[in-house]
């Protein structure tokens, strides 16, 4: 017999404003990064013939597979767990369970984000000035190398530059 505990009930209820939509008020960081159709970690409390109660955490059927989104015309590679797989088998293709899935069951960042990307291609290929090679350079993130120093643009400050004396001075 499985009792779940009156807090963790109450953590698992509780929505969370984001965007336009409620979310769950905890999502752990896998994921967030990979399709998980609102499945999450549960927990509770097992309790033995001697009324011993011993936390007990239930994980979902979690595995890395990749999809064909004939929209973006790229494989996709995330986590996905049985759940989503068979609402993506249900919804007709990946692309079909991306655009029409709401939000709140989507969940993850993961997934709100690509959904956000689909719809901003399928805006600019129905719009029709655009290939799909053109618009998928356009709403590409700017890289910005780490390893590359930019100087500081500082406005007639002499101040700033100025670093004081150095550790390694020798003053006779």
């Amino acid at each position: 017999m499985v009792k779940l505990g009156v807090f963790f009930l109450s953590l698992a209820r509780r929505k969370k404003l984001i965007g336009l939509e409620t979310r769950k008020s905890y999502i752990s960081p896998k994921n967030n990064e990979g399709i998980w159709h609102g499945a999450g970690v549960k927990s509770g409390f097992i309790e033995t013939f001697s009324k011993k109660k011993t936390k007990r955490f239930w994980k979902p059927n979690v595995f890395e597979r990749e999809y064909h989104s004939d929209l973006l015309n790229e494989t996709v590679c995330y986590t996905f767990t049985m759940k989503a797989v068979r609402a993506i088998d249900y919804a007709g293709g990946f692309d079909n369970y991306i655009l029409r899935t709401p939000d709140n069951v989507l969940v993850s960042n993961a997934a709100i984000a690509l959904k956000r990307k689909m719809e901003t291609v399928q805006r600019m290929l129905q719009a029709g000035y655009k290939t799909l090679d053109e618009i998928k350079e356009e709403i590409k993130p700017q890289r910005i190398s780490k390893h590359v120093w930019n100087p500081p643009n500082f406005v007639n400050r002499f101040y700033f530059e100025w670093r004081g004396p150095r550790k390694h001075a020798i003053y006779c």
